[in-house]
């Protein structure tokens, strides 16, 4: 097929769909608006109104504006304000659950400033700046995460536009706060950054709506429009954690799911632990869409080589192009090489939306073959509609032959695709949505998060793991310290920054006069066995269901009665540990650290344990680190039971048998939580 015949089936596709979405319009007194297909967790299909980009009004009225642009034809200008007129009243009568760019309330305000642009009018801006501003609220919002789909890194990025296009301070005011909030969430990996540390995960995850690339890109565009390096450093952070996940084999960044969401996937996890099948734990997946896996990866890739570029970063431009590469290799390879018989083009894990990275990659490199790709894509797209007369949702588990009519998931965004490979330079990436232009002057000069220095980036990274040691280092080895802390940003990827703080504060301790070298590593050494502890963690999924089956297991010896109970056999169970300090660092001692070296020393138990969130952290009470202290092997209950009585003296009858049934409750609540095992 010519090129000029393609073209001209693209667009008559794309009007069609936007006929179809037309004929499927609901109107009230609000606006127009469209029902978007839904699907529960036993995957029953249903119908919803809502006012977001992915699945929502928004989302549709922004193809309706960019069909508009490209035909001319007012119908879709109309349908698109009417949309946004309704989503508008939609927002002002519900009170939003939650405020992430592509999934929530936040885009919105990113939908009405493409309005603005396109009328004129300005107040489809004020009424952004009205939509948005609750968004400071839910900074830290209870069970909130930090991807880019569904969490405060996509907020943050909406803000952006957001404050680009009307320099209010109190935008700025959310972004520092979200920034502040993000970089303290940051978790340390072998090498780099990752967000969102969960059961249902391996490790934190790669990917660009989902993953350390989504994050990483949102801090790219930070560096870009405050001129901070401090955010090129973390976003170069995130990208060496997924550099650490990349499979070869593969072609791809693993895929590092892995959840327990029905009974089938919960007897796999259990059989796997049982089995000591440490692979399944620790092996991601090869899935490869915008959502996770290469497609999306290199869009952050790509735009980092741009901005590296920008600003003379030859040596990380380089690198960054051979990441993209391999993510261009793995998606031909996927999209344009291998038969797909039930393809999807939509753009979430769909065609569509892997084609972006085609589209990008064309206007990047400025070479046609890119474009090629995003065209072949188009016309297997057509070509599959010709011969089925639909198009596949995003809701393949389901088995529907519906429809869907979203932006993200349905037909509006397989339309937008169709935009995108016409006119790549006019319409703009919703999948990665770029900032041209760059804060004003010194409007952020008095915001501390986003004035951040390199040195005190480095400093607000250690507190994740090292808080305390931080404190009582500034006390004792203040030049030292920020000397350490001013170290090229780049040592920090030869060696990993944990690590470095490690080795720093193990060549200082020495040069200390005695008590305050006895302080210091007194709590150096806890920090440090936790992170010990944690870098020796197998899969974060495996510690939720290694706590269920030991959990099960403990809820059948604690059925039994007390005389078959103190004949049972436990010992400590092999990843906690018991660990004492010679003074209390505890962190509802904050204020009492620093004075720590004025008081004499004493014996502080703690228990130390991994867990799928962190490593947990508990004192201990002289009772407990008795019991638990005499499961360093294994031993019955009752020779532990006699051995802890012997530790009393003179206990009457009664005090022993009250003091005996406290000693078996602990011992039984501490099999339930995993310290104990038979």
């Amino acid at each position: 097929m010519s090129n000029d015949k393609l073209r001209e089936d693209i667009l008559k596709e794309a009007v069609r769909i936007g006929d179809n979405l037309l004929a499927r319009a609901k109107k009230d007194d609000d606006g127009t608006c469209w029902e978007t297909m839904t699907m529960d967790l036993e995957q029953n299909i249903g119908w919803q109104v809502s006012e977001g980009i992915y699945s929502g009004v928004s989302g549709i009225a922004l193809f309706l504006l960019e069909l508009h642009k490209r035909t001319g034809d007012p119908k879709y200008m109309a349908a698109s304000v009417d949309g946004m007129h309704w989503v508008t009243a939609h927002c002002r009568k519900n009170q939003a659950p939650y405020f992430a760019f592509f999934t929530g309330r936040m885009g919105v305000p990113y939908a009405l400033l493409k309005m603005t642009e396109a009328t004129g009018d300005r107040s489809w801006t004020e009424k952004a700046l009205e939509i948005a501003r609750p968004c400071i609220d839910f900074v830290e919002s209870p069970g909130g995460i930090d991807d880019l789909i569904n969490g405060s890194s996509g907020t943050v990025i909406s803000l952006l536009h957001l404050h680009a296009a009307t320099n209010e301070k109190w935008v700025l005011d959310a972004v520092d706060a979200y920034v502040e909030h993000l970089v303290h969430n940051a978790h340390h990996g072998p090498k780099g950054l990752y967000w969102d540390r969960s059961p249902k995960n391996i490790s934190g995850l790669c990917g660009f709506s989902h993953g350390a690339a989504g994050i990483g890109w949102m801090f790219m565009e930070l560096g870009r429009y405050f001129n901070n390096p401090s955010f090129y450093h973390l976003a170069r952070q995130a990208f060496l954690y997924e550099s650490c996940h990349y499979d070869a084999g593969q072609g791809n960044w693993q895929d590092l799911r892995k959840g327990i969401y029905n009974d089938e996937d919960e007897q796999k996890h259990r059989k796997a632990y049982l089995d000591n099948d440490m692979e399944f734990f620790t092996v991601g997946g090869d899935m490869n869409a915008w959502c996770h896996g290469a497609a999306g990866i290199g869009l952050s890739r790509l735009r980092a080589m741009e901005l590296f570029k920008e600003i003379s970063q030859n040596d990380l431009q380089k690198l960054y192009e051979t990441h993209t590469l391999q993510a261009v290799e793995k998606t031909t390879a996927t999209d344009i090489e291998r038969e797909n018989p039930v393809p999807s083009f939509i753009l979430c894990h769909g065609g569509g939306g892997n084609a972006e990275i085609f589209l990008e990659a064309y206007r990047i490199f400025k070479d046609k073959k890119y474009l090629a790709l995003a065209e072949k894509v188009a016309q297997q797209a057509l070509d599959f509609h010709k011969k089925n007369n639909r198009y596949i949702c995003g809701y393949r588990a389901a088995k529907t032959e519906e429809e869907d009519t979203s932006l993200f998931m349905g037909n509006s965004g397989i339309g937008y695709f169709y935009l995108r490979v016409l006119a790549p330079h006019d319409v703009p990436s919703i999948l990665i949505p770029t900032l041209n232009s760059k804060a004003r002057g010194d409007s952020c000069d008095a915001y501390p998060t986003l004035t951040l220095s390199l040195p005190d980036t480095g400093r607000e990274l250690l507190k994740k793991y090292f808080q305390r040691t931080l404190v009582m280092a500034e006390k004792f080895l203040p030049r030292e310290l920020e000397a350490f802390l001013d170290t090229a940003p780049s040592e920090f990827e030869k060696t990993p920054l944990k690590d470095a703080f490690t080795d720093f504060i193990e060549k200082n301790l020495s040069a200390l006069p005695p008590k305050e070298q006895t302080c210091l590593n007194d709590v150096f050494i806890l920090e440090r066995e936790k992170v010990k502890i944690d870098d020796a963690v197998q899969g974060h999924s495996r510690l939720e269901i290694k706590r269920k089956v030991l959990s099960e297991k403990a809820e059948e010896f604690n059925a039994l009665d007390n005389e078959a109970f103190l004949k049972l056999k436990f010992t400590l169970e092999p990843d906690t540990r018991i660990a004492t300090t010679d003074w209390d660092w505890g962190f509802s001692n904050q204020e009492g650290w620093l004075n720590n070296i004025n008081l004499e020393a004493d014996i502080y138990p703690l228990l130390i344990k991994p867990g799928p969130y962190q490593v947990m952290e508990e004192p201990l009470s002289p009772l407990s680190y008795t019991i638990l202290g005499s499961f360093s092997g294994e031993r019955t209950v009752e020779d532990v039971r006699k051995e802890t009585i012997d530790a009393f003296e003179s206990l009457t009858p009664d005090q022993e048998k009250m003091l005996t049934e406290k000693i078996i409750e602990q011992i039984k609540q501490a099999l339930l939580a995993g310290i104990l095992i038979g």
